[in-house]
């Protein structure tokens, strides 16, 4: 028999049969469906379900407070005089549904459930606890930490949590491709309550956004990466220069997972001048800088198997061009900017289905797959400022603004990726749900602005990889404006947290050492935020916290970063500040090629000025493991296919890059020593093995390390 109660928008139901409950957010389908185990007591099962006889079923409805009541009476056979009589309560309101167990006295009951909130591809654990949290919190694949309590979905823009039991474990099962929990709770005299509910519009409202998924696009199934002109080589990029660094890139970083190269405004500006008289401007290149006319660069660009991407600023030009003088009607206003002085009327009905057309069509046809659109915070305060000037002064600046990106969107087409360049609050928020990315921060040469743009990441970081990618600028790691350890703090943040990572130095200058920082930040990996609650920061250190799971292993690493000059020391709580479960970990530092040892509670890390820890953290086995490896800095997932032990063998099989040495770190128990290796130069050295091998293709490769 199925019993049921409802109340507005959640449901609940018993089937006696199968001893489920099951609770419901109809609107969303968000569900939870709880199955007691049993009756535990001193930790043994002594009660099983089946010995109950029946379980009764009675309902109320209190009209006072708004809500049905179910309670569920699990009854003892006749015989079974020794057997407790329990209860289950259940309450449903129009905000949530609660569940209270009942006294029975000294036994535990253990429950194992799921939740399901959606396609399993669109969802992801989240901590929806309303707690402070002192890292910017991430994960790469079905990951859970310490504190996750529920299921948020990318799609709909909503999450469904279990709320109250202090003994609850939420994790993922590959098999059934799901996540599950289990909780016991002992009563004790005191009903134990947790609640399931589904909050909706977590996004949208938090950020006041239109929430539209974001959709992966053409070319960009991974995140953007490669080298910009204008971090690079300012005003002194040309054809010439953009073709040798698309080329060294080629040659140096694209197996490694670089696929863009960004010309930038320098393409049509010669300097910061606010009006230019030569006949450049938004439909003319600079003939002397691009000699061969911009379609040339990115049929080159593309020879080089990469997509090509185009700075614009189609609100306004820095000269008055012809197409203004023919259609006066789409001046707004003429304005010293950076930009350039002659500002349109992007409402206006010949801007739109004239001039914008025209613009893009250009863009499509020179071949460019990706834009960067500029000059937006300038759009949007120069339409405050002369907003009666507009064709319709009664529509809002924020109306106006979104039927420029909209229509954008349009005369690109779906497959374009669409950067929104600002750093503004307004060109930040306003573009999402169209452009795909919107710059966070402000232009980042210097260490300073860097440490700005971390405090833009904490700001805007949640809505990464759902409604809009989080876009840092570029990473700036030459000498000029980077020792090697802000060089290495620049571009660990951007890895560890997915982000795009664009070059800003000329490539065929930059050391070999730094260099090789950006091939350990690619590929960009597929991350996602796992805590809306903005993350905190001491104004000395940032943590960030990457949780990884695979189906063969799940592991944590961690960035922790110095921001400042002076040498400091950072406590690090693996419960509290890595939200790891109680037990032993194996401690690798990356960057520092080190094996820290083996850590159970925190460990003390001492930071050099400005330096960043790239620390792996993985559980502790009682058989050979792997600790760490070298090809990405997130320790195994850039590249681990299947990792298995089996017959006294650890089996590895990798997705290596030519001429790229792996190196591959195990840990060794006492009573384990390798005996034989299939591939690759082993080294043992105490409880520290050493596999490295130099792949002299791309492609998979497979290891065998027999003890």
């Amino acid at each position: 028999m199925i019993s049921y109660c409802t109340y507005k928008n959640y449901l609940a139901k018993y089937d006696d049969s199968a001893n489920t409950l099951t609770l419901v957010h109809t609107p969303t389908g968000a569900t939870s469906e709880l199955v007691i185990d049993g009756l535990y007591l001193d930790g043994e099962k002594t009660i099983e379900m089946s010995e109950f006889s029946r379980c009764g079923v009675s309902h109320t409805f209190d009209s006072e407070n708004a809500v049905r009541d179910m309670m569920l009476t699990f009854v003892p056979g006749e015989t079974e005089k020794d057997m407790p009589t329990f209860q289950i309560g259940v309450t449903v309101s129009s905000k949530q549904i609660r569940v209270q167990f009942h006294e029975l006295r000294q036994y535990r009951i253990i429950v194992n459930g799921k939740i399901l909130n959606g396609n399993s591809d669109d969802c992801f654990a989240m901590n929806l606890k309303d707690t402070p949290t002192e890292a910017i919190r991430c994960a790469i694949g079905p990951a859970v930490s310490l504190y996750d309590n529920g299921i948020y979905n990318k799609t709909t823009d909503s999450a469904c949590s279990i709320i109250g039991c202090k003994d609850f474990k939420l994790y993922y099962d590959w098999e059934e491709k799901l996540y599950k929990f289990k909780m016991s709770t002992i009563t004790e005299g005191i009903a134990e309550i947790i609640l399931f509910k589904v909050k909706e519009n977590i996004l949208a409202d938090k950020y006041d956004i239109d929430f539209v998924p974001l959709k992966k696009r053409g070319n960009y199934k991974t995140l953007p990466a490669g080298w910009m002109t204008w971090y690079s080589v300012k005003f002194d990029a040309c054809e010439d220069k953009v073709l040798e660094n698309a080329r060294f890139q080629a040659e140096h970083l694209k197996d490694f997972g670089a696929n863009t190269v960004w010309v930038d405004w320098e393409w049509c500006h010669k300097k910061y001048e606010k009006e230019r008289f030569d006949g450049v401007d938004n439909f003319n290149p600079d003939p002397q800088k691009y000699p061969h006319g911009l379609g040339f660069v990115a049929d080159e660009i593309k020879k080089c198997g990469m997509t090509p991407a185009l700075w614009l600023g189609f609100t306004n030009d820095q000269c008055f061009t012809e197409y203004e003088k023919e259609h006066p009607e789409i001046s707004l206003a003429h304005c010293d900017t950076w930009s350039g002085k002659y500002y349109y009327d992007v409402t206006h009905p010949e801007y739109l289905n004239g001039y914008l057309p025209k613009a893009v069509q250009q863009v499509k046809d020179w071949g460019y797959e990706a834009i960067k659109f500029d000059t937006l915070p300038n759009c949007i305060f120069t339409h405050e400022r002369f907003h009666e000037n507009m064709l319709n002064p009664d529509m809002t600046t924020y109306e106006a603004f979104r039927g420029l990106v909209k229509r954008t969107r349009e005369l690109l087409g779906e497959d374009f990726y669409m950067l929104a360049c600002g750093g503004y609050i307004s060109s930040i928020l306003w573009s999402a749900g169209v452009f795909d990315a919107s710059r966070i921060g402000p232009d980042l040469f210097t260490w300073e602005k860097f440490v700005m743009t971390i405090g833009r990441i904490r700001l805007y970081y949640p809505l990464h990889n759902i409604a809009l990618i989080n876009d840092p600028d570029n990473v700036v790691l030459r000498d000029e404006y980077s020792d090697y350890n802000q060089a290495l703090s620049r571009i660990s943040v951007v890895s560890l947290l997915g982000l795009p990572v664009t070059f800003g130095d000329d490539l065929p200058k930059l050391p070999e050492e730094r260099l090789d920082l950006l091939k350990r930040a690619l590929p960009i990996m597929d991350v996602h935020p796992t805590d809306f609650n903005k993350a905190t920061c001491d104004g000395k250190t940032q943590l960030i916290c990457q949780k990884i799971a695979m189906p063969f292993e799940e592991y944590l690493v961690a960035g922790i970063m110095n921001l400042a000059e002076d040498t400091t020391v950072r406590d690090i709580s693996f419960r509290d500040g890595l939200r790891l479960e109680d037990g032993k970990y194996l401690v690798y530092d990356y960057f520092r090629d080190e094996f820290l040892g083996i850590a159970s509670e925190g460990m003390e890390i001492t930071l050099e000025p400005y330096e960043t820890r790239v620390l792996c953290f993985r559980p502790l086995l009682d058989r050979p493991q792997i600790v760490s490896t070298s090809r990405h800095m997130s320790q195994g997932v850039a590249e681990l296919l299947a990792v298995e032990w089996n017959n006294n063998s650890l089996n590895v099989k990798a997705e290596l890059v030519k001429g790229d040495e792996y190196k591959l770190t195990l840990y060794l128990p006492s009573g384990y020593m390798p005996t034989e290796c299939t591939d690759g130069v082993l080294c043992v050295n105490g409880n520290i093995a050493t596999l490295t091998f130099n792949p002299v293709e791309n492609g998979e490769y497979g290891f065998t390390i027999k003890f």
